[in-house]
């Protein structure tokens, strides 16, 4: 009776220890996915291979790395957050991962689930894969500007300096704390003239057309600057009566337009791009997950 009664306990200290996470079925006739997803045939698998969570929770511990205290705190410390900043923030542990990286995990389960604030689902995520030993930080919506790919990297080499010594709680609370410092101080300067428009894509608050008659103007005067001294060179050497009429000054405008300089935005695709930058030295690289919603992000293997 004895041994039964300390096998109880044993279990029911294990429970305790180790919150589990409520989830739910998907099936084809309930995805269980928010209306603006299209789902197609390109996009299915994606959804049936991911958990279908209760959103309020905020703190996801599938692989059993945090205490029930644990996940309390971080959960009081991610609510501050949303609160001060109108923006989500989730927590994702995982030991097993079908999708083959975090990035791909991290998009489907934020995608999928109810996650994001407003109609351009601002909010960003932050993943544990225990299966490919990787650990990364998503963003969508705003916070894909207000962390540009230098923020990220800080941030992750903050929780690096926890999860190397399999300090799973301080990983994720100084993910949380470092967002929270840098939400404080607003867009960062490589981001400043970025926005969201109302599809949750990344565009300049200069437009292109702007841009593009901006530099028209420029070139415009840089032409007649130099028709002028065209027609001031002809006229002191004296030299028009051996020449076609205007055809220096077509050659100069011709030269001109040929050494005039001009601008272009890389565009967001499947692959991964930056705004900002070349690289990861500034701006927010942008890549778009299998629901079609364009995300930023970045990871790190631990």
């Amino acid at each position: 009776m004895k041994k039964f009664i300390v096998v109880l306990l044993l279990l029911f200290s294990f429970n305790v220890v180790n919150a589990s996470v409520n989830t739910y079925e998907r099936s084809e006739s309930d995805y269980r996915v928010h209306s603006s997803i299209i789902i197609n045939y390109n996009n299915i698998s994606n959804i049936l291979s991911t958990p279908s969570v209760n959103e309020s929770e905020k703190v996801y511990d599938f692989a059993d790395l945090l205490s029930e205290s644990e996940e309390s705190l971080l959960y009081n410390e991610v609510i501050k957050y949303i609160n001060d900043f109108n923006m989500d923030m989730v927590i994702l542990t995982i030991s097993d991962n079908p999708k083959g990286s975090a990035k791909e995990y991290a998009e489907d389960f934020y995608d999928y689930n109810y996650f994001g604030i407003g109609n351009t689902f601002d909010g960003i995520l932050f993943i544990i894969d225990m299966d490919t030993r990787e650990m990364y930080i998503l963003t969508t919506g705003s916070a894909i500007i207000m962390y540009d790919d230098e923020r990220i990297d800080n941030i992750l080499d903050s929780s690096y300096a926890y999860i190397s010594r399999e300090d799973y709680y301080n990983t994720c609370n100084s993910f949380i704390k470092k967002s929270h410092n840098y939400a404080l101080s607003g867009k960062p300067d490589s981001n400043k003239n970025l926005y969201i428009d109302k599809d949750g894509n990344i565009d300049n608050e200069i437009s292109y057309g702007g841009c593009f008659a901006i530099s028209a103007g420029i070139s415009l005067i840089i032409i007649l600057v130099m028709v002028n001294m065209n027609k001031l060179v002809v006229s002191k050497v004296n030299v028009h009566n051996n020449l076609v009429s205007d055809s220096l000054k077509i050659e100069k405008v011709g030269q001109t337009l040929v050494n005039t300089y001009t601008t272009s935005t890389r565009i967001a695709s499947s692959s991964s791009s930056s705004f900002g930058s070349s690289g990861r030295s500034g701006g927010s690289s942008i890549s778009r997950g299998s629901s079609g919603r364009s995300h930023g992000g970045g990871g790190r293997r631990f």
